[in-house]
């Protein structure tokens, strides 16, 4: 119920889900629409939403500038 607290949840959550699917995007993917939401966009063939797109765009960026 704290900022802190909602971080740290985020972190688990999306840790839990790169464990589970073993790509970044697609952890974003169970974050964002739900496991089972993910799973029904997968199975339909989408790897890509245009939320994940924009959080890999921003991951790509910032790992560009901390890597100079």
């Amino acid at each position: 119920m704290t900022p802190a607290g909602n971080i740290e949840a985020g972190v688990l959550f999306l840790s839990d889900y790169l464990t589970a699917y073993g790509d970044p995007e697609m952890a974003i993917m169970a974050y964002n629409c739900g496991p089972s939401g993910a799973q029904k966009l997968w199975a339909s063939g989408t790897y890509h939403t245009e939320h994940s797109s924009k959080v890999m765009d921003r991951f790509d960026y910032w790992t560009s500038i901390l890597e100079e």
